[in-house]
């Protein structure tokens, strides 16, 4: 048989002894590919700076002061 671009290297040869369909499924298949390995990795650093700016907005603090109106002499003369 004949395949196409040289990939004669990657018939399976039916005379090696290994019955496939009584294979594990994790070693008939790769689950765990480069792509899977890559997306992992950047979905862990990326939830890792979510986390650390999540962690930043909440301990901020604003002081209670910071929203009530200035009434002190120089507040008195701006309304006049």
């Amino acid at each position: 048989m004949e395949l196409k671009r040289g990939a004669q290297h990657l018939q399976r040869r039916k005379d090696n002894g290994t019955n496939w369909d009584e294979l594990p499924l994790f070693e008939k298949y790769q689950f765990f590919t480069p792509g899977i390995f890559m997306g992992a990795i950047v979905a862990i650093i990326l939830l890792a700076i979510l986390g650390v700016g999540l962690r930043a907005l909440s301990s901020l603090e604003v002081p209670y002061g910071a929203f009530e109106k200035d009434m002190g002499p120089a507040a008195q003369k701006k309304q006049q």
